[in-house]
């Protein structure tokens, strides 16, 4: 058991930044704009100083330093360990929560859900790459998809009882690196989701062609390789599932496709089959090979998400 620590905070914003605080601008004027900004605790991991400005709109402002930034799942573990509120969400530097994302989500924390997911709304929905990374990533937690009870909640972007994570100790950083085995997890343990759809907040999407397909493979190369690895698949499952990659697209696609209330575009169903097949292709891999190069990929995409999109879309990153 974690020993409760005292805090004004109802619920702590956790958020990893490596290239520079000025990155975090925009986020932070989102929460300010919180109708509880008064009781979020933001904390920040970083490699970077803690800058000296005014952050008396929170409750609190920390920084944790954490100097060696290849991963994604061990820095946000220490900014769990490092939070004094009952309640956490994780948040990223190109996702912009809506002024009542923080008092929806505490609302349903506070009844006692063991994780409350917001819907995800396309920041950047201009491009037709950004339509299909963001129905591929997020399209089952877009607004008028069913929200409620719910068996899975957006990875990245969902909030849980402080005590809850930080019990998991050593497993943390672990289960934070791909976040469907922290939602696994919980769920075997007899924890519950609820999708809110009260909470929402506006996410960036990569919309440069090239990076959405690199993306899309190293996501699913993590994906497998982890979810290989803790179920500890033997080899000739590795195997079968690797060789069902053309099944495992059309899956992918058939399922993004019925998220489209009006059918499939006939503009967005090449990208989408392209992407399909990428991912497919980079769950083989993860089942065969591991997951190389991935971890580092990834982490690179979600804190440099600005090299990610195109120049018209960069503006939306910046304060």
């Amino acid at each position: 058991m974690v020993k409760p620590r005292m805090s004004s905070a109802d619920l702590s914003v956790v958020v990893v930044n490596k290239l520079g605080l000025d990155r975090l601008q925009r986020l932070f004027e989102a929460c300010a704009q919180q109708s509880i900004a008064d009781r979020l605790e933001l904390v920040i991991v970083s490699p970077f100083d803690a800058p000296d400005r005014d952050e008396s709109r929170f409750a609190s402002v920390r920084y944790v330093k954490y100097d060696s930034i290849d991963c994604i799942g061990a820095p946000r573990a220490a900014g769990v360990q490092a939070c004094l509120a009952p309640f956490v969400v994780f948040a990223e530097d190109h996702c912009f929560p809506r002024p009542e994302w923080a008092a929806a989500l505490l609302g349903r924390l506070r009844e006692g859900w063991t994780g409350v997911g917001p819907l995800i709304v396309n920041h950047n929905p201009t491009t037709l790459v950004s339509r299909v990374d963001g129905l591929l990533n997020y399209g089952c937690f877009a607004p008028g998809c069913q929200s409620g009870p719910v068996g899975y909640i957006p990875p990245h972007h969902s909030a849980y009882p402080t005590a809850v994570l930080q019990a998991l100790g050593p497993a943390l950083p672990d289960l934070l690196q791909m976040d469907h085995l922290l939602q696994a997890r919980l769920l075997r343990e007899g924890g519950r989701f609820f999708l809110e759809p009260s909470a929402q907040a506006a996410h960036t999407n990569v919309s440069r062609p090239w990076a959405h397909w690199t993306s899309q493979f190293h996501g699913a190369r993590l994906y497998a390789a982890t979810r290989a690895a803790f179920g500890r698949w033997p080899a000739y499952r590795r195997v079968v599932y690797a060789a069902a990659f053309p099944l495992i697209a059309a899956l992918r696609l058939t399922r993004v496709c019925g998220l489209l209330k009006d059918g499939p575009s006939l503009l967005l169903l090449p990208l989408l089959a392209i992407a399909a097949t990428i991912a497919a292709a980079g769950e083989a891999f993860g089942y065969l090979f591991g997951k190389g190069s991935s971890v580092v990929h990834r982490a690179h995409q979600e804190l440099d998400h600005r090299a990610y999109v195109i120049d018209a879309d960069r503006p939306l990153l910046l304060p």
